[in-house]
């Protein structure tokens, strides 16, 4: 087969020159000379230990392009350790595959269908850019995120053991429009240190680990649709609120070892309740400027402190409302109000539950046994506090 350069020159026979030229022969028309070695700074990128490979995914319709995803495939299939990838082309090429924050993405999806297995090793990072759908499996040990994008799709991380930030800064591990998705099946998500993230609002979070997890939104709301730790805390916070991203009564948090909530400079289910499910012996803490709305779906509700600086305080329980940490420090403060409701239980039955109401809002507490709060500061404003069975 011929060479692609002897092709070409098989274009000018309708010149009626002479096309017909042996592969060796070809260099001495290309009137290139040999140039000094540069220091320039792309010298500097190149591993001299290493196989260069350089690709040019796009031909601006002069030619059948492969597509962007192959290209990732291929690039994720490549040993790291034996080569050193370098991707070409002009600058309109460049233009193409550059999202509106100025991030080099594909303009396809990495692993949408079932996922793209990988083995990253004990400790090599794993970055990931696509505009659709990120579907990454980590078959052996952690996943190392250092940097994984959707530019206008979900990402998707599933990992044999845990999912931890490689580099272990503020800076996002993940980030997403859709929706975001982790599964650590042998460990946990942000165990040593949070997992920083970021999602377009309306988006949602679904995360599942048998060890703790640690996650942490970097700008906007903390939209969240399903996280559970079989065996550990869930750990989540943010600048903003955290919210029901389906606004229903399933169960959105779930962990056995505690449950810890932080919403700087908003609220905690304030539209709709948030529903959580303490497994195990763990307490809930939840701090916001805004309201709290926290339902305890199953059980005990563990409270170890709830507090809202600017606004109310709502826990609702199936079963008890008890002071988990059994101190005389204030379990529940709030500016606006405090609604305590145990459907199917007491309140604050051994030794009390703790309140401060630093302003102006009312105390209402139901439960079917007994109920004993206990205000730590300045007047106990009631609005209605009954029990059905036993006493107030």
């Amino acid at each position: 087969p011929l060479h692609e350069a002897q092709l070409n020159l098989k274009l000018l026979s309708f010149l009626h020159a002479d096309t017909a030229f042996g592969l060796h022969e070809i260099p001495k028309f290309y009137g290139f000379e040999r140039v000094p070695k540069t220091n320039s700074p792309v010298m500097q990128l190149l591993d001299q230990s290493k196989i260069k490979v350089v690709l040019h995914p796009k031909s601006k319709g002069s030619a059948k392009e492969w597509g962007l995803d192959n290209f990732a495939k291929l690039i994720a299939a490549l040993d790291a350790s034996k080569f050193q990838v370098f991707i070409g082309g002009t600058k309109e090429d460049g233009e193409i595959i550059i999202d509106e924050q100025g991030r080099e993405v594909p303009s396809g999806a990495i692993g949408e269908i079932g996922g793209l297995e990988i083995d990253s090793g004990s400790s090599a990072p794993v970055v990931a850019s696509a505009k659709n759908r990120v579907w990454l499996v980590e078959t052996s040990g952690d996943l190392r995120a250092d940097g994984i994008t959707s530019s206008a799709g979900g990402v998707t991380l599933v990992s044999a053991g845990g999912i931890v930030d490689h580099s272990n800064t503020d800076l996002a591990d993940v980030s997403a429009t859709t929706d975001i998705s982790l599964v650590a099946n042998g460990g946990g998500i942000g165990d040593t240190g949070s997992l920083e993230i970021e999602m377009a609002t309306g988006a949602g979070v679904i995360a599942v680990a048998s060890g703790n997890i640690r996650l942490r939104e970097l700008t906007g709301d903390f939209s969240l649709r399903q996280i559970t730790s079989t065996g550990g805390l869930v750990a989540i916070s943010t600048p903003n609120s955290v919210i029901d991203a389906l606004n229903d009564d399933t169960v959105d948090i779930t962990a056995s070892n505690g449950i810890q909530i932080t919403a700087t400079s908003g609220s905690i289910g304030d539209s709709g309740n948030l529903e959580i499910d303490m497994t195990g012996t763990g307490v809930v803490t939840a701090t916001a400027a805004g309201s709290v709305k926290l339902r305890e779906v199953a059980g005990e509700f563990r409270v170890g402190r709830i507090e809202s600086t600017n606004g109310l305080v709502a826990a609702l329980s199936t079963g008890d409302i008890v002071d988990a940490l059994g101190t005389d420090d204030v379990d529940v403060l709030a500016s606006s109000g405090i609604t305590l409701v145990s459907a199917g239980g007491s309140i604050g039955s051994v030794n009390g539950l703790e309140i401060d109401m630093t302003g102006s809002g009312l105390v209402s507490a139901s439960g079917s046994g007994k109920v004993w709060v206990r205000e730590k500061s300045g007047d106990l404003r009631l609005d209605k506090v009954t029990s059905s069975v036993a006493d107030v």
